[in-house]
């Protein structure tokens, strides 16, 4: 409502006094002020140019304030006894910069708004629930009981009989070399005895000579 608002100044020459009025139903919302001089033309009937421009009491906006905010009409005398003399021999004046708002009207904005905007906003779709069949053609499924660990012992046993095994295939793998060796020296020792025994056909000639 508040920029909707038309933007009104009142100005009070020193000595004098500043009224400021709204329209019924409407109160006086303040949005600056002060006390002093920031215009070499307002207020200079007589077109002096040495006055400073740079000119501004501190307390301008709060007194103002205090005497006419949120209300309908006041009136304030633009005098250094109310507001200070910021700037000796220069005349002031005093302005106010306010907007008219509904009295019904807030400084700030209106929650009512945000709140049917949030309201609103937080309603959603119902959820849909899909019934899921079940197919009866299809086979159950058999799961397998877990296997029991095997015990310590019967671990121990295993590995002891692993051993055993491989210590006889290392045993007849050497008995079997051994035999092997003991029958090749049997058969060269045989030869041996048979080719002394009966001799040559070389040796047999030399000794009828």
């Amino acid at each position: 409502m508040l920029k909707e608002s038309k933007y009104r100044t009142a100005y009070a020459c020193e000595g004098r006094q500043l009224r400021i009025t709204c329209d019924p139903g409407h109160m006086i919302h303040l949005l600056r002020a002060n006390y002093g001089r920031f215009s070499i033309s307002i207020c200079n009937e007589h077109g002096n140019l040495d006055w400073s421009v740079d000119c501004t009491s501190t307390s301008s906006f709060n007194v103002i304030k205090d005497t006419c905010g949120m209300k309908n009409s006041c009136s304030l005398s633009a005098s250094p006894a109310l507001f200070g003399d910021p700037c000796p021999g220069t005349p002031k004046y005093l302005e106010a910069h306010y907007q008219c708002v509904p009295e019904k009207s807030s400084v700030t904005p209106s929650t009512s708004t945000t709140t049917s905007t949030s309201s609103s906003t937080s309603t959603s779709r119902p959820s849909i629930i899909i019934p899921v069949t079940p197919n009866r053609n299809a086979r159950p499924h058999h799961v397998a009981p877990p296997s029991a660990p095997p015990s310590p012992s019967t671990t121990h046993a295993a590995i002891t009989l692993r051993d055993a095994t491989s210590e006889a295939a290392t045993v007849a793998s050497a008995t079997t070399t051994v035999t092997t060796l003991l029958v090749d020296v049997t058969t060269t020792l045989a030869d041996s005895l048979l080719m002394m025994l009966s001799g040559t056909p070389e040796t047999s000639g030399l000794r009828h000579q």
